[in-house]
Protein backbone atom coordinates (compact mmCIF):
# COMPACT_ATOMS: atom_id res chain seq x y z
CA UNK A 1 0.00 0.00 0.00
CA UNK A 2 1.28 3.45 -0.89
CA UNK A 3 2.25 5.70 2.02
CA UNK A 4 2.07 9.47 1.97
CA UNK A 5 4.65 11.72 3.50
CA UNK A 6 5.10 15.45 3.09
CA UNK A 7 8.65 16.09 1.93
CA UNK A 8 10.49 18.04 4.69
CA UNK A 9 13.63 19.06 2.78
CA UNK A 10 11.98 21.70 0.61
CA UNK A 11 10.92 25.26 1.53
CA UNK A 12 7.69 25.75 3.42
CA UNK A 13 4.86 26.87 1.14
CA UNK A 14 2.98 30.10 1.88
CA UNK A 15 -0.40 29.86 3.60
CA UNK A 16 -3.18 29.23 1.09
CA UNK A 17 -0.70 28.35 -1.66
CA UNK A 18 -1.33 24.63 -1.60
CA UNK A 19 0.64 21.56 -0.62
CA UNK A 20 3.02 19.11 -2.25
CA UNK A 21 3.03 15.51 -1.12
CA UNK A 22 5.47 12.81 -2.14
CA UNK A 23 3.82 9.43 -2.76
CA UNK A 24 6.23 6.78 -1.49
CA UNK A 25 5.74 3.96 -3.96
CA UNK A 26 8.33 2.04 -5.93
CA UNK A 27 8.82 2.90 -9.63
CA UNK A 28 6.31 5.77 -9.65
CA UNK A 29 7.34 8.15 -12.44
CA UNK A 30 5.50 11.19 -11.03
CA UNK A 31 5.51 10.81 -7.24
CA UNK A 32 4.97 14.46 -6.28
CA UNK A 33 1.31 15.41 -5.98
CA UNK A 34 0.28 19.09 -6.04
CA UNK A 35 -2.99 20.04 -4.35
CA UNK A 36 -4.87 23.22 -3.46
CA UNK A 37 -7.68 23.85 -1.01
CA UNK A 38 -10.89 24.89 -2.74
CA UNK A 39 -13.13 25.17 0.33
CA UNK A 40 -14.09 23.57 3.61
CA UNK A 41 -16.72 21.12 4.78
CA UNK A 42 -19.36 22.04 7.35
CA UNK A 43 -17.06 20.53 9.96
CA UNK A 44 -14.26 22.84 8.84
CA UNK A 45 -12.10 20.24 7.15
CA UNK A 46 -10.35 21.46 3.98
CA UNK A 47 -11.59 20.28 0.58
CA UNK A 48 -8.60 19.41 -1.57
CA UNK A 49 -8.28 19.59 -5.33
CA UNK A 50 -5.51 17.66 -7.11
CA UNK A 51 -3.67 19.79 -9.67
CA UNK A 52 -1.53 16.93 -10.94
CA UNK A 53 1.40 14.55 -10.41
CA UNK A 54 5.01 15.48 -11.21
CA UNK A 55 8.49 13.89 -11.31
CA UNK A 56 10.05 16.44 -8.92
CA UNK A 57 9.06 18.75 -6.07
CA UNK A 58 10.08 21.82 -8.05
CA UNK A 59 7.90 20.90 -11.03
CA UNK A 60 4.95 20.45 -8.66
CA UNK A 61 5.78 23.85 -7.16
CA UNK A 62 5.85 25.43 -10.64
CA UNK A 63 2.46 23.86 -11.37
CA UNK A 64 1.00 25.44 -8.23
CA UNK A 65 2.50 28.77 -9.24
CA UNK A 66 0.93 28.55 -12.70
CA UNK A 67 -2.37 27.46 -11.19
CA UNK A 68 -2.57 30.58 -9.08
CA UNK A 69 -1.87 32.70 -12.16
CA UNK A 70 -4.73 31.06 -14.07
CA UNK A 71 -6.50 28.14 -12.33
CA UNK A 72 -6.92 25.30 -14.81
CA UNK A 73 -10.34 24.30 -15.95
CA UNK A 74 -9.08 20.77 -16.53
CA UNK A 75 -8.60 18.91 -13.28
CA UNK A 76 -9.19 15.52 -11.77
CA UNK A 77 -12.09 16.88 -9.73
CA UNK A 78 -15.37 15.48 -11.15
CA UNK A 79 -14.01 15.26 -14.70
CA UNK A 80 -16.35 13.34 -16.99
CA UNK A 81 -15.56 11.79 -20.36
CA UNK A 82 -17.63 14.59 -21.94
CA UNK A 83 -15.64 17.25 -20.05
CA UNK A 84 -12.35 15.78 -21.18
CA UNK A 85 -13.52 15.52 -24.81
CA UNK A 86 -14.65 19.16 -24.86
CA UNK A 87 -11.45 20.47 -23.34
CA UNK A 88 -9.27 18.35 -25.64
CA UNK A 89 -11.27 19.03 -28.81
CA UNK A 90 -11.34 22.79 -28.22
CA UNK A 91 -7.55 22.69 -28.35
CA UNK A 92 -7.06 19.96 -30.96
CA UNK A 93 -9.52 21.25 -33.55
CA UNK A 94 -7.55 24.49 -33.78
CA UNK A 95 -4.59 22.47 -35.09
CA UNK A 96 -6.58 20.85 -37.92
CA UNK A 97 -6.46 22.43 -41.35
CA UNK A 98 -9.78 21.28 -42.82
CA UNK A 99 -13.42 21.01 -41.71
CA UNK A 100 -13.51 17.44 -43.04
CA UNK A 101 -10.88 16.40 -40.48
CA UNK A 102 -13.04 17.83 -37.69
CA UNK A 103 -16.15 16.22 -39.17
CA UNK A 104 -14.48 12.80 -39.08
CA UNK A 105 -13.97 13.15 -35.32
CA UNK A 106 -17.37 14.63 -34.48
CA UNK A 107 -19.13 11.94 -36.53
CA UNK A 108 -17.38 9.19 -34.56
CA UNK A 109 -18.03 10.97 -31.24
CA UNK A 110 -21.79 10.62 -31.89
CA UNK A 111 -21.38 6.90 -31.20
CA UNK A 112 -20.16 7.63 -27.66
CA UNK A 113 -23.44 7.24 -25.78
CA UNK A 114 -24.72 9.86 -23.31
CA UNK A 115 -24.44 7.36 -20.47
CA UNK A 116 -20.79 6.70 -21.16
CA UNK A 117 -20.03 10.40 -21.58
CA UNK A 118 -21.12 10.93 -17.96
CA UNK A 119 -18.58 8.41 -16.63
CA UNK A 120 -15.64 9.58 -14.51
CA UNK A 121 -12.70 10.10 -16.87
CA UNK A 122 -10.02 9.89 -14.17
CA UNK A 123 -11.00 6.51 -12.77
CA UNK A 124 -11.76 4.98 -16.18
CA UNK A 125 -9.93 1.71 -16.74
CA UNK A 126 -8.45 0.40 -19.97
CA UNK A 127 -10.81 -2.58 -19.89
CA UNK A 128 -13.87 -0.34 -19.50
CA UNK A 129 -12.82 1.74 -22.52
CA UNK A 130 -12.19 -1.40 -24.58
CA UNK A 131 -15.53 -2.98 -23.60
CA UNK A 132 -17.42 0.17 -24.50
CA UNK A 133 -15.82 0.48 -27.93
CA UNK A 134 -16.31 -3.17 -28.84
CA UNK A 135 -19.75 -3.77 -27.31
CA UNK A 136 -21.66 -0.57 -26.56
CA UNK A 137 -20.63 2.17 -29.02
CA UNK A 138 -23.76 3.07 -30.96
CA UNK A 139 -26.15 5.85 -31.90
CA UNK A 140 -29.86 6.24 -32.57
CA UNK A 141 -30.58 7.45 -36.10
CA UNK A 142 -33.30 9.86 -37.21
CA UNK A 143 -35.80 7.00 -37.52
CA UNK A 144 -35.14 5.81 -34.01
CA UNK A 145 -33.11 2.76 -35.07
CA UNK A 146 -30.08 1.72 -33.05
CA UNK A 147 -26.94 1.73 -35.17
CA UNK A 148 -23.89 -0.11 -33.85
CA UNK A 149 -20.46 1.33 -34.58
CA UNK A 150 -18.71 -0.27 -37.55
CA UNK A 151 -15.07 -1.39 -37.40
CA UNK A 152 -14.03 1.94 -38.94
CA UNK A 153 -16.00 3.93 -36.37
CA UNK A 154 -14.66 1.79 -33.52
CA UNK A 155 -11.12 2.47 -34.73
CA UNK A 156 -11.83 6.22 -34.84
CA UNK A 157 -13.29 6.19 -31.32
CA UNK A 158 -10.14 4.42 -30.12
CA UNK A 159 -8.03 7.15 -31.76
CA UNK A 160 -10.16 9.85 -30.09
CA UNK A 161 -9.69 8.23 -26.67
CA UNK A 162 -5.94 7.91 -27.35
CA UNK A 163 -5.63 11.64 -28.02
CA UNK A 164 -8.00 12.69 -25.23
CA UNK A 165 -6.00 10.83 -22.63
CA UNK A 166 -2.68 11.98 -24.08
CA UNK A 167 -4.00 15.45 -23.37
CA UNK A 168 -5.01 14.43 -19.85
CA UNK A 169 -1.53 13.01 -19.18
CA UNK A 170 0.14 16.21 -20.40
CA UNK A 171 -2.23 18.18 -18.16
CA UNK A 172 -1.21 15.93 -15.24
CA UNK A 173 -4.79 14.88 -14.59
CA UNK A 174 -3.89 11.19 -15.00
CA UNK A 175 -0.50 9.52 -14.92
CA UNK A 176 -1.15 6.75 -17.45
CA UNK A 177 -3.15 6.82 -20.68
CA UNK A 178 -5.62 3.89 -20.32
CA UNK A 179 -6.62 4.04 -24.01
CA UNK A 180 -3.09 3.15 -25.10
CA UNK A 181 -2.99 0.05 -22.90
CA UNK A 182 -5.01 -2.07 -25.34
CA UNK A 183 -5.63 -2.70 -29.02
CA UNK A 184 -8.80 -3.67 -30.87
CA UNK A 185 -7.93 -7.16 -32.05
CA UNK A 186 -8.97 -8.03 -35.57
CA UNK A 187 -10.30 -4.58 -36.46
CA UNK A 188 -7.10 -3.42 -38.12
CA UNK A 189 -7.16 -6.44 -40.42
CA UNK A 190 -10.81 -5.92 -41.34
CA UNK A 191 -10.23 -2.24 -42.11
CA UNK A 192 -7.15 -3.05 -44.17
CA UNK A 193 -9.13 -5.65 -46.13
CA UNK A 194 -11.78 -3.04 -46.93
CA UNK A 195 -9.07 -0.68 -48.09
CA UNK A 196 -7.64 -3.36 -50.34
CA UNK A 197 -11.11 -3.98 -51.74
CA UNK A 198 -11.13 -0.51 -53.34
CA UNK A 199 -11.58 -1.12 -57.05
CA UNK A 200 -9.38 0.67 -59.60
CA UNK A 201 -11.19 1.83 -62.75
CA UNK A 202 -10.73 -0.59 -65.62
CA UNK A 203 -9.22 0.69 -68.87
CA UNK A 204 -12.60 0.20 -70.60
CA UNK A 205 -14.37 2.29 -67.98
CA UNK A 206 -11.74 5.02 -68.18
CA UNK A 207 -12.30 5.15 -71.94
CA UNK A 208 -16.06 5.35 -71.32
CA UNK A 209 -15.45 8.44 -69.21
CA UNK A 210 -13.35 10.02 -71.97
CA UNK A 211 -16.20 9.34 -74.40
CA UNK A 212 -18.69 11.11 -72.11
CA UNK A 213 -16.77 14.22 -71.03
CA UNK A 214 -19.69 16.64 -71.09
CA UNK A 215 -21.80 14.77 -68.54
CA UNK A 216 -21.75 16.17 -65.00
CA UNK A 217 -18.36 16.10 -63.31
CA UNK A 218 -16.79 13.44 -65.52
CA UNK A 219 -13.83 15.74 -66.25
CA UNK A 220 -13.15 16.11 -62.52
CA UNK A 221 -13.09 12.33 -62.04
CA UNK A 222 -10.66 11.90 -64.93
CA UNK A 223 -8.39 14.60 -63.53
CA UNK A 224 -8.14 12.60 -60.33
CA UNK A 225 -7.47 9.31 -62.13
CA UNK A 226 -4.36 10.94 -63.61
CA UNK A 227 -3.23 12.81 -60.47
CA UNK A 228 -4.07 10.65 -57.44
CA UNK A 229 -5.43 13.29 -55.06
CA UNK A 230 -7.44 12.28 -52.02
CA UNK A 231 -11.06 13.38 -52.70
CA UNK A 232 -10.86 15.92 -49.86
CA UNK A 233 -7.69 17.34 -51.43
CA UNK A 234 -9.16 17.45 -54.92
CA UNK A 235 -12.10 19.67 -53.96
CA UNK A 236 -9.78 22.14 -52.20
CA UNK A 237 -7.33 22.74 -55.04
CA UNK A 238 -6.75 26.48 -55.38
CA UNK A 239 -6.42 28.27 -58.73
CA UNK A 240 -3.33 30.09 -57.50
CA UNK A 241 -1.62 26.71 -57.10
CA UNK A 242 -2.30 25.59 -60.67
CA UNK A 243 0.62 26.42 -62.99
CA UNK A 244 -0.28 25.50 -66.57
CA UNK A 245 3.10 26.66 -67.88
CA UNK A 246 5.15 24.53 -65.52
CA UNK A 247 2.44 21.85 -65.71
CA UNK A 248 2.20 21.35 -61.95
CA UNK A 249 -0.41 21.53 -59.20
CA UNK A 250 0.32 22.16 -55.53
CA UNK A 251 -2.02 21.03 -52.79
CA UNK A 252 -2.75 18.31 -50.28
CA UNK A 253 -3.54 17.81 -46.63
CA UNK A 254 -3.87 15.19 -43.88
CA UNK A 255 -0.20 14.38 -43.32
CA UNK A 256 3.09 16.26 -43.27
CA UNK A 257 4.13 14.37 -46.40
CA UNK A 258 0.82 15.14 -48.09
CA UNK A 259 0.56 18.86 -47.38
CA UNK A 260 1.58 21.35 -50.11
CA UNK A 261 3.03 18.68 -52.37
CA UNK A 262 3.80 18.98 -56.07
CA UNK A 263 1.67 16.92 -58.43
CA UNK A 264 2.59 17.16 -62.13
CA UNK A 265 -0.19 17.71 -64.65
CA UNK A 266 -0.38 14.78 -67.02
CA UNK A 267 -0.65 16.03 -70.65
CA UNK A 268 -3.92 14.15 -71.09
CA UNK A 269 -5.71 16.25 -68.45
CA UNK A 270 -4.27 19.70 -69.24
CA UNK A 271 -7.37 20.73 -71.21
CA UNK A 272 -9.65 19.30 -68.53
CA UNK A 273 -7.97 21.45 -65.89
CA UNK A 274 -8.07 24.45 -68.24
CA UNK A 275 -11.84 23.91 -68.60
CA UNK A 276 -12.38 24.34 -64.85
CA UNK A 277 -9.68 27.01 -64.53
CA UNK A 278 -11.37 29.31 -67.06
CA UNK A 279 -14.81 28.63 -65.59
CA UNK A 280 -13.81 29.42 -61.99
CA UNK A 281 -14.16 33.02 -60.83
CA UNK A 282 -13.21 32.33 -57.22
CA UNK A 283 -10.42 30.95 -55.07
CA UNK A 284 -10.83 27.28 -55.93
CA UNK A 285 -10.44 25.31 -59.15
CA UNK A 286 -13.68 23.37 -58.67
CA UNK A 287 -17.10 24.76 -57.80
CA UNK A 288 -20.53 23.20 -57.70
CA UNK A 289 -22.46 24.54 -60.68
CA UNK A 290 -25.62 22.49 -60.18
CA UNK A 291 -27.28 25.24 -58.14
CA UNK A 292 -28.56 28.56 -59.48
CA UNK A 293 -25.31 30.18 -58.37
CA UNK A 294 -21.89 28.49 -58.15
CA UNK A 295 -21.17 27.31 -54.60
CA UNK A 296 -18.14 25.86 -52.86
CA UNK A 297 -17.46 22.26 -53.77
CA UNK A 298 -17.31 20.11 -50.64
CA UNK A 299 -16.47 16.44 -50.31
CA UNK A 300 -20.13 15.61 -49.66
CA UNK A 301 -21.21 17.44 -52.83
CA UNK A 302 -18.47 15.80 -54.87
CA UNK A 303 -19.51 12.39 -53.58
CA UNK A 304 -23.05 13.07 -54.82
CA UNK A 305 -21.83 14.27 -58.24
CA UNK A 306 -19.51 11.25 -58.45
CA UNK A 307 -22.41 8.91 -57.72
CA UNK A 308 -24.49 10.45 -60.54
CA UNK A 309 -21.73 9.72 -63.05
CA UNK A 310 -21.44 6.14 -61.78
CA UNK A 311 -25.22 5.66 -61.98
CA UNK A 312 -25.24 6.93 -65.55
CA UNK A 313 -22.86 4.12 -66.51
CA UNK A 314 -24.51 1.52 -64.22
CA UNK A 315 -21.29 1.10 -62.24
CA UNK A 316 -21.82 0.24 -58.57
CA UNK A 317 -18.27 -0.87 -57.71
CA UNK A 318 -16.60 2.55 -57.46
CA UNK A 319 -16.33 5.15 -54.67
CA UNK A 320 -14.75 8.65 -54.72
CA UNK A 321 -11.50 7.10 -53.43
CA UNK A 322 -11.21 4.74 -56.41
CA UNK A 323 -9.60 7.29 -58.78
CA UNK A 324 -6.72 7.59 -56.28
CA UNK A 325 -6.40 3.80 -56.18
CA UNK A 326 -6.53 3.78 -59.98
CA UNK A 327 -3.67 6.26 -60.20
CA UNK A 328 -1.53 4.25 -57.78
CA UNK A 329 -2.23 0.97 -59.58
CA UNK A 330 -1.61 2.38 -63.06
CA UNK A 331 1.57 4.13 -61.93
CA UNK A 332 2.89 0.88 -60.49
CA UNK A 333 1.97 -1.04 -63.65
CA UNK A 334 3.57 1.60 -65.90
CA UNK A 335 6.85 1.44 -64.00
CA UNK A 336 6.68 4.89 -62.43
CA UNK A 337 9.59 5.30 -60.00
CA UNK A 338 8.50 4.28 -56.49
CA UNK A 339 9.82 7.48 -54.92
CA UNK A 340 7.91 9.55 -57.51
CA UNK A 341 4.70 7.60 -56.88
CA UNK A 342 4.93 8.18 -53.12
CA UNK A 343 5.78 11.86 -53.51
CA UNK A 344 2.85 12.46 -55.88
CA UNK A 345 0.42 10.62 -53.62
CA UNK A 346 1.67 12.28 -50.43
CA UNK A 347 2.88 9.12 -48.71
CA UNK A 348 5.65 9.25 -46.14
CA UNK A 349 9.16 8.49 -47.40
CA UNK A 350 10.64 6.01 -44.93
CA UNK A 351 13.81 5.16 -46.85
CA UNK A 352 16.59 7.21 -45.23
CA UNK A 353 18.58 7.50 -48.46
CA UNK A 354 15.64 8.81 -50.46
CA UNK A 355 14.46 11.08 -47.64
CA UNK A 356 17.72 12.74 -46.66
CA UNK A 357 20.40 12.05 -49.25
CA UNK A 358 18.67 12.23 -52.62
CA UNK A 359 18.70 15.67 -54.26
CA UNK A 360 17.17 16.36 -57.67
CA UNK A 361 15.08 18.74 -59.76
CA UNK A 362 11.81 17.56 -58.25
CA UNK A 363 9.43 19.14 -60.77
CA UNK A 364 11.39 17.70 -63.72
CA UNK A 365 11.69 14.29 -62.08
CA UNK A 366 7.97 13.99 -61.27
CA UNK A 367 6.85 15.34 -64.66
CA UNK A 368 8.99 12.81 -66.51
CA UNK A 369 7.73 9.94 -64.35
CA UNK A 370 4.02 10.76 -64.64
CA UNK A 371 4.23 10.68 -68.42
CA UNK A 372 4.85 6.95 -68.18
CA UNK A 373 1.13 6.59 -67.52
Amino acid sequence: MATRKTTPKHPKLPNGFGRITEIKKRNLRNPFRAMVTTGRTEEGRPIGKIIGYYPSWYEAYNALTEYHKNPWELSADKLTIADLYKKWSDSYFNSLSTPSSIRTITAAWLYVTPTFRRQDAVSMSAQALKDFIEKDACLTDEKGNLKKASENIQSRIKSIFNLMYDYAVLSNVVQINPARQFSLKGIGGKIEKKRKDKTPFSSDHIQALWDDLDYGYTRMILINIYSGWRPQELVKLEKSNIDLEKMIMIGGMKTEAGTDRIVPIHPKIKNLILYYYERSSGKYLFYDYDDAKPSTMTYDKYRGRFKKVMTRHSWDCYSPSCPRHTFSTNAKTAGVDELARKLIMGHEITDVTDKHYTHMDLEKFLSEEIQKL
